[in-house]
């Protein structure tokens, strides 16, 4: 390999992590769509953003986790929950998602978006949730490659409403963020209903729900902690845990929880990478067994990150292993074809084992110009590297 390809391989691997964050607001995330519409249960304009990790193509064939964050007219609050899952997601803490933001209605639609007609025959509670379920999420699986894997986070009055929707639709969901959730309402005793719904629940996979509060709701948090803790309480594969933070204040709450309920969320997940990532692992093939217990846990498939599965190939590729440095990269592209790095790789293993190149080198090509993970500037200097690299000049 070319001491030019080397310096260039660095440089872009420094800059797929980076490019973003100069001048960006993300660092592995950018807006794809910031729009308004009518929902049909609702009644009035929705306004909505969409935000997709780097690797997302309308062409690609996997999916990815659907996330769903309400309350974005909050620019504080949401810019910060949007920033702490691209913290995460950079660090390989969590897979690529793509994101919702919801903007609550003006005026006094907030109040009605999240209370129930039982405790006020006004609200519209009722429709915000078929909004939600019938609506918003089919038109991010639709449209905007959201799979199965679907996450709800919510402050205040979202975190009373997105703990109600837990209750209602746990075989829908995976995981639910409340955060500073009042758990009574004329009418309704959401710790009561929480537990009975969840109590006789026969969950196929593991369901996830944290929620906290601070100095707003100190009552709400012990009463609900206390029920969800208590040994009649047991059903199988429901993940429950919150946090008091007892001298924080309402707006304070979502940056004390936002990361540790990510992190514990997305445990299970980053620990199968780091099974397949480490050094006593020698076996590509490790992916193979990984992936649906993964899919098992979470009722959904969650790819692995392109760092783990570059690192892998690296990994191989350090210790002189070109056939597994190969196969791992192989893995790399066949779920990120966008990756265009992944190809190179390969063919300069290929070339240490004194295999063609060709259909390597056409699938580089192929994939060039639709790639969303590097700039056209980077395009053009990919492709007079791997052109000089396949005349096999030094």
């Amino acid at each position: 390999m070319t001491v030019r390809l080397k310096t260039l391989l660095l440089t872009l691997t420094v800059l797929f992590f980076s490019q973003w964050s100069s001048g960006q607001p993300l660092e592995r995330y950018r807006q794809l769509k910031d729009t308004t519409y009518i929902s049909k249960n609702l009644g009035y304009n929705k306004h909505i953003q969409i935000t997709v990790p780097l690797e997302y193509q309308e062409d690609l064939k996997q999916n990815f986790p659907l996330i769903i964050l309400f309350d974005i007219q909050n620019k504080r609050q949401y810019q910060y929950l949007l920033k702490s899952i691209d913290y995460l997601t950079a660090n390989e803490q969590m897979p690529s998602a793509v994101i919702v933001g919801v903007e609550a209605g003006a005026g006094n639609k907030r109040y009605k978006e999240t209370q129930l007609k039982i405790s006020d025959t006004s609200c519209l509670g009722d429709n915000n949730e078929d909004y939600i379920f019938k609506e918003l999420i089919p038109m991010m699986r639709g449209n905007f490659k959201a799979g199965q894997f679907t996450m709800l986070i919510g402050h205040s009055r979202y975190g009373f409403l997105t703990t109600y929707l837990l209750a209602k639709h746990f075989e829908e969901l995976n995981a639910v963020i409340s955060i500073s959730p009042f758990m009574q309402q004329p009418q309704i005793d959401l710790t009561k209903l929480l537990t009975v719904q969840l109590g006789n629940a026969d969950l196929k996979h593991t369901v996830y729900y944290r929620y906290a509060m601070g100095n707003d709701y100190p009552d709400d948090y012990k009463k609900l902690t206390t029920a969800l803790k208590s040994p009649d309480f047991h059903p199988k594969r429901f993940d429950a845990d919150g946090w008091w933070f007892p001298n924080a204040d309402h707006n304070t709450t979502p940056a004390l929880t936002i990361t540790r309920a990510l992190y514990e969320v997305f445990a299970y997940w980053h620990s199968c990478q780091i099974r397949y990532n480490s050094e006593s692992n020698t076996s590509v093939s490790t992916i193979d067994d990984l992936k649906p217990q993964v899919a098992d846990h979470y009722g959904a498939s969650l790819n692995f990150s392109i760092g783990i599965l570059n690192g892998k190939g690296n990994a191989f590729y350090n210790k002189g292993d070109y056939a597994n440095a190969i196969l791992a990269w192989q893995q790399l592209v066949a779920q990120y074809p966008n990756f265009l790095l992944g190809y190179l790789h390969i063919a300069k293993c290929q070339k240490e084992l004194k295999q063609p190149t060709t259909q390597t080198m056409n699938a580089f090509k192929s994939n060039l110009p639709g790639s969303s993970i590097f700039t056209a500037e980077q395009k053009a200097g990919l492709l007079k590297e791997a052109e000089e690299f396949s005349l096999g000049k030094d």
